[in-house]
């Protein structure tokens, strides 16, 4: 692929992924890009960077954002998230590491008013991808795909549950 072609190849994936502008990931957990993609960000990198004063500040965060290179082929990403609820605090951290996806993590740590671990969740990449709608090429699937009635009405409990969890515990 020529230069010009793989970068607007590169650009329709990524708007076709939703990373277009600055904003949040789609999961907590980073997209894993194919190796022809991740040799075309290390080269925008290199571009980008040669001399370190080619782009100037604000060009420099156009290109951050437009392309959603804080998170889109990154050696390492550490985010912490933190969520304030009446009876103490949320801790949620994304931990990746690009040379060693199996150790990536998203932990989620519940504090009381005290500031005291009352719960601490660990979900691995591959717990997260599963659980996840695709965002990449790679794990798109076919639209030609068959879902079984098992399935859909496994995913309709599944969603029930979803939005259950975010309204008012049930009374006991």
């Amino acid at each position: 692929m020529t230069g010009g072609l793989a970068m607007r190849h590169f650009w329709m994936l990524l708007a076709a992924l939703g990373f277009c502008g600055c904003g949040p990931l789609m999961r907590p957990m980073t997209v894993r890009l194919e190796a022809d993609q991740q040799r075309m960000v290390d080269r925008m990198w290199e571009n980008m960077l040669t001399p370190a004063d080619r782009l100037d500040r604000e060009l420099l965060l156009d290109v951050l954002c437009e392309y959603g290179l804080y998170q889109v082929g990154v050696d390492r990403l550490h985010m912490v998230a933190e969520k304030q609820y009446p009876r103490g605090r949320v801790v949620m951290e994304i931990d990746c590491d690009g040379r060693a996806p199996a150790a990536d993590q998203f932990t989620v740590t519940l504090l009381d008013e005290r500031g005291r671990t009352v719960r601490r969740e660990r979900y691995g990449r591959e717990e997260i991808e599963a659980r996840t709608p695709p965002v990449t090429a790679g794990e798109v699937k076919s639209p030609s795909a068959e879902r079984t009635e098992q399935d859909k009405a496994r995913q309709a409990e599944r969603q029930k549950r979803i939005e259950a969890a975010t309204q008012p515990a049930a009374v006991r």
